[in-house]
């Protein structure tokens, strides 16, 4: 084996190393946000595994955020792991501009709002403001569970939007950076 043929295989494991890194960065950021949900994990796992027939599987709802050929296999990941927590009821996405009875709508119907009896009246939030204001509402509301509101950058105009326990923010904030992305509180975005 000569020379370049080391450093070929040197490369290849490198790539293979990065991609096992970073599916064990999304697997736990999707068992942060889920708790461990089983069925997401096996999902999350399911897309990860062969990112390519995920995407393509899936296709309708890449094209439906003009996501039409699958050139960026981490980006299509992250979108995927976001669209599997909303469809679950995870998170919850919204428009910057979002109408304060759907955003209120949205937030009581994610799972751990309702599991947690986590409060969210339609009261709390001006009609003038808009999200980002809203989210810092429910920040100062839900502060005393130790829970936030947190979202994942998308890189739209855009609010994916999650309640979370506050201790495991830092977690998935660095999880995010190392995989190129971001989670901030939502009150950032």
């Amino acid at each position: 084996m000569g020379l370049f043929d080391q450093f070929k295989n040197n490369n290849v494991n490198i790539k293979e190393q990065i991609q096992e890194t970073n599916a064990k960065l999304l697997i736990e950021i999707a068992r942060i946000v889920t708790r461990g949900s089983e069925n997401i994990m096996s999902e999350i796992a399911d897309c990860i595994s062969d990112t390519k027939t995920y995407f393509y599987r899936h296709i309708e709802r890449f094209q439906e955020r003009g996501i039409n050929e699958f050139d960026d296999k981490s980006f299509i990941q992250w979108i995927s792991l976001v669209d599997i927590l909303e469809k679950t009821q995870y998170v919850f996405e919204c428009d910057w501009k979002e109408e304060k009875e759907e955003f209120v709508y949205g937030i009581q119907s994610l799972f751990f709002v309702e599991l947690d009896h986590l409060p969210a009246e339609e009261t709390w939030f001006d009609e003038t403001e808009g999200v980002t204001m809203w989210c810092m509402i429910l920040d100062d509301k839900w502060r005393k569970q130790g829970i936030g509101i947190y979202a994942f950058d998308i890189d739209s105009d855009s609010y994916v939007l999650f309640p979370c326990k506050t201790q495991e923010f830092s977690k998935l904030r660095a999880y995010a950076k190392q995989l190129g992305f971001r989670i901030d509180y939502a009150k950032n975005m």
